[in-house]
């Protein structure tokens, strides 16, 4: 199952609220109704805590995007109500690790909205790095598995990574910090605030300061190698369109000569930007 975006958390309720049928019908992949005993249901047994744990697996990711928003000061965009049901869901089946999380996340998320200082939040941030792979632990192997790739990456993966590696004192870790907030296009890194990256990767402000200037100096680079290779591939275009036979369907022609337009035109916005 899909998770759900940050418009569709619903309300876990429902799950509290199945039969045994039901249960078993959810495992196998179907839907149930939402009319049985809820006293029956809180026995905190194999299924149950099964059950649970699949539901908390599915709704991992959009506790990745409160992490993330957090970290990057999108406080306004912060919702917690997906937080408040599956703790109502864990507390129910007696998950008692996965309780301590919600709360602590609760707690730092409470921390980061409502501090005094920039000092004060980023002590509440600190607090909560590393939370996502401890809350991965709870989960069943495979949504494990799946969230910690939604947070890790692999090198050679982002040539924006590679390239922030290569700057002293910029390590795995922190280069992990920056993928698991959301900090790792181009244009996200070279747009960012140094302050909001040194609160995600704990870096100096100074080193973080170099953090945005290498990603600008990267976005520049990669324009101009862009520029370069459709500048390149419009002189191919160019000839072929010389070399075409008057004959052919004018139609075509006009296509081809359109898209000669427009490539040149996006060349042009390339090197505008530079």
């Amino acid at each position: 199952m899909k998770p759900p975006g940050e418009d569709e958390v619903g309300d876990l309720g429902f799950v509290l609220d199945a039969s045994e049928a039901d249960l078993a019908c959810l495992l196998s992949g179907g839907s149930f109704s939402a009319d049985s005993d809820l006293d029956a249901l809180l026995e905190p047994d194999a299924a149950v805590q099964e059950v649970a744990s699949r539901i908390a697996g599915q709704y991992a990711e959009v506790l990745v995007s409160t992490v993330q928003l957090l970290f990057r000061q999108h406080l306004e965009a912060v919702n917690l109500d997906a937080v408040a049901q599956l703790r109502r869901l864990a507390e129910g089946v007696g998950n008692h690790t996965q309780v301590a999380l919600l709360d602590e996340l609760v707690e730092g998320a409470s921390g980061v909205l409502h501090a005094s200082s920039a000092h004060r939040r980023q002590l509440a941030l600190n607090r909560l790095r590393g939370w996502i792979p401890r809350f991965a632990d709870t989960l069943e192997p495979a949504d494990r598995e799946h969230l910690l790739a939604v947070v890790s990456w692999e090198s050679g993966t982002l040539p924006l990574l590679d390239e922030l590696g290569t700057i002293r004192g910029i390590g795995p870790k922190r280069l992990g910090r920056l993928y698991s907030a959301g900090l790792h296009s181009v244009a996200t890194v070279a747009n960012a605030d140094p302050v909001e990256v040194a609160l995600v990767t704990g870096l100096s402000q100074a080193l973080s300061v170099e953090v945005v200037g290498a990603a600008r100096r990267f976005a520049k680079s990669e324009r101009t190698r862009c520029a370069t290779e459709l500048r390149d591939r419009a002189r191919r275009l160019s000839r072929v369109l010389r070399g075409i036979d008057l004959e052919v369907d004018p139609s075509i022609l006009d296509l081809a000569r359109s898209a000669m337009s427009e490539l040149e035109e996006l060349i042009a916005g390339l090197e505008e930007s530079e």
